[in-house]
């Protein structure tokens, strides 16, 4: 399935997360005060058999934790010589063991165990969702880390290089065919340069050569199996009906016997024709006014999915406007959209897409440990408000607290000031030409659930210093609240799990509604609400901001500057 230089890519991958891992626990972890969860099962797909697998495994070994792991099924073997080669150089057999079978049998009975401390997960949304439900059961659940695909998409505007588009396009849809989970799903082309782009970019489609994976000169491979074929083709099918436009690659002899499915762009009036993930190599083309950005960026963003995004554009005001308002974990500027490098761009989605953190980045090793640290970064500032949260301040002496109390939380609220990732971005590495950095973004609406009025204040002040809104029940212990939150804030009554857009619960320790609480938000489809418990040092706030890298690609939007001012040393 797999061309040659996507093998080597692989592989180089696995050991970046190996190198990757290993630099960050000898560099920044002490056995003192960065304990082990206990038993981790890792769940790995087919699509990066070594990479995904590897990297799954070697994080949660790193962090102290033995692991149990079941890949794919379709990828058993390499899985079993991965492991082989983990026992070869010295890992105990005891500390990771491979168990293979069906994902509804198997991986199901694991993650229902009572010993499991935690799962991490790359799949789809729905087996996500089935392993938070069976966590939610255990009496004391696990950590889940998941990260499940998405509903990719690109926007060329008219300032875009016709020719880079193209290749970028080219490479992020079709490369591996289309089976990576960062490929393009939905490409939106200015108006103004849609005809000229589609013309080019057929042609550059007639260029393909599809076929067997073993030579040298195929670009594009088969599918995974005759199912995917079944149901990619179901969907060319289904799409032709109303499709504004049409275009496949036209197949070989060769490829009349085997999975291949022939790169296909279909144009489409509406993203609301996409009801989920189509995975494989097929791109839906959109055209949009200049004038309406805004209103794709909400199309986008609607859709609930936040894997990876693309821009194609040489205005830095348009590249700032999209990583500032996309909702995704992964955003590549003038560049194609797959091929994420470890530590250069962490790997990892939101919303539909996952539940962070990014692989390969640094505070995924982070949540697979207890403690109380965080990791040591290189912080740039970046402009950030606190009104919502000072006004909130301003007012705790109004709300039945003691004076103790409202010190307490003034404290507090001045110690997440100075520490919220909300105000920093994290630069990282990369090569010559191209810029690679971290921001971070607020989660959404922070459901709050406290047995006092202290607990409430405290955790609205958690909420407010990660730039979250707060949904709270309407009762007596709230009452003096409602007169100090912003105009977004959300009192319900009722049962929370009736609520539909909850992206983090924060629960005081001991409620006695726990249980309850987070095996009734499991039960829900769609988002994986990250359900917070008080710890004895407070709220994990990291957990309620969204880890967002931006790749940018500096020649196509006037070039590096600070290479025009080196100076040779030598």
């Amino acid at each position: 399935r797999k061309t040659v230089s996507d093998c080597i890519a692989e592989i180089r991958e696995a050991v970046d997360f190996c190198r990757y891992y290993a630099q960050q626990i000898s560099r920044e972890f002490n056995n003192d005060t960065h304990q082990a969860l206990g038993p981790i099962v890792c769940i790995s797909p087919w699509n990066f058999p070594l990479a995904i697998f590897v990297g799954e495994v070697i994080s949660a070994l790193a962090a102290g934790n033995t692991v149990i792991v079941k890949p794919s099924d379709q990828a058993n073997l390499i899985a079993f010589y991965a492991v082989s080669l983990m026992h070869a150089a010295g890992i105990p057999a005891g500390a990771v063991q491979l168990i293979l079978g069906s994902g509804s049998i198997i991986g199901n009975q694991l993650t229902k165990d009572q010993r499991v401390a935690g799962v991490i997960f790359t799949g789809s949304v729905e087996v996500a969702q089935t392993i938070n439900q069976n966590l939610a059961t255990l009496a004391h659940p696990g950590i889940l880390i998941a990260e499940t695909g998405g509903q990719n998409t690109m926007i060329v505007d008219s300032t875009a290089l016709a020719e880079q588009v193209v290749r970028d396009v080219i490479a992020s849809g079709f490369d591996s065919a289309g089976q990576r989970c960062s490929a393009l799903r939905v490409l939106y082309i200015q108006e103004d340069v849609a005809d000229k782009v589609i013309k080019m970019l057929k042609g550059a489609m007639d260029e393909l050569r599809v076929g067997n994976p073993r030579d040298l000169h195929t670009d594009v491979g088969p599918v995974i199996d005759a199912r995917a074929q079944k149901n990619l083709q179901l969907h060319i099918e289904n799409m032709q009906k109303s499709a504004l436009m049409f275009y496949q690659t036209e197949l070989s002899a060769d490829c009349h016997v085997g999975t291949f499915v022939a790169p296909t762009i279909i144009e489409i009036g509406s993203q609301a024709l996409l009801k989920r993930e189509v995975f494989g190599p097929i791109i839906h083309i959109i055209r949009f006014a200049a004038a309406d950005l805004e209103q794709v960026i909400g199309y986008i963003n609607s859709s609930g999915y936040g894997l990876t995004q693309g821009l194609q554009s040489r205005l830095e005001d348009t590249a700032y406007k999209i990583y500032s308002k996309i909702k995704a974990g992964n955003i590549y500027i003038n560049r194609n959209m797959v091929g994420a490098v470890v530590g250069v761009q962490p790997f990892g989605g939101e919303g539909l897409s996952g539940t962070g953190p990014k692989a390969g980045g640094p505070f995924y090793l982070y949540r697979l440990v207890q403690t109380k640290s965080l990791p040591q970064l290189e912080l740039k500032p970046r402009t950030s408000s606190w009104a919502v949260l000072d006004n909130f301040t301003n007012n705790l002496a109004g709300m039945g607290l003691t004076l103790a109390e409202v010190n307490s939380l003034s404290e507090l609220a001045q110690q997440l000031k100075q520490i919220s990732l909300l105000q920093f971005e994290v630069e990282l590495p990369g090569p010559t030409g191209e810029r690679n950095f971290m921001i971070f973004a607020p989660r959404g609406y922070i459901a709050c659930i406290g047995q006092t009025i202290y607990d409430y204040c405290e955790q609205v002040i958690y909420a407010f210093a990660s730039g979250n809104q707060v949904i709270l029940p309407k009762e007596e212990l709230t009452q003096p609240l409602t007169n100090h939150l912003s105009k977004h804030s959300y009192f319900f009554s009722g049962e929370i799990s009736e609520i539909e857009l909850i992206h983090g619960l924060l629960i005081s320790a001991n409620h006695p509604q726990l249980a309850r609480l987070r095996y009734e938000l499991s039960q829900r489809d769609g988002l994986l609400t990250q359900v917070l418990v008080r710890q004895e040092h407070g709220y994990n706030h990291s957990l309620l901001l969204c880890e967002r890298s931006v790749s940018i690609n500096l020649t196509a939007t006037g070039g590096n500057v600070q290479l025009m001012s080196m100076v040779d040393d030598i």
